[in-house]
């Protein structure tokens, strides 16, 4: 099953780096070029969701991906591969 958007685009703005929360929303946002606009309280609801699926780590303010996260994320992009060719196929 593939992840839901506010955890596909929080794990991709932790891809490169840590960050505060506010950084990855404002990542997300970009990332987006503001299409997934998360609400603060939605993101810290998603941030203690993904810290509990051990999908994310926090020190101090700061939130990390885990290992867990980079596989999850990896799946996704496979599965998105797959989807982004048999687009190509057929239109």
């Amino acid at each position: 099953m593939p992840p839901s958007s506010i955890t596909f685009h929080i794990l991709l703005a932790l891809a490169l780096e840590d960050l505060q929360p506010l950084a990855i929303a404002a990542q997300i946002a970009e990332d987006s070029q503001s299409t997934a606009l998360i609400p603060e309280r939605s993101l810290y609801k998603a941030l203690r969701r993904l810290e509990a699926e051990g999908l994310i780590s926090r020190n101090e303010r700061m939130y990390a991906i885990t290992l867990g996260g980079r596989k999850l994320l990896l799946r996704e992009k496979v599965r998105l591969g797959r989807a982004t060719a048999l687009l190509h196929q057929r239109t």
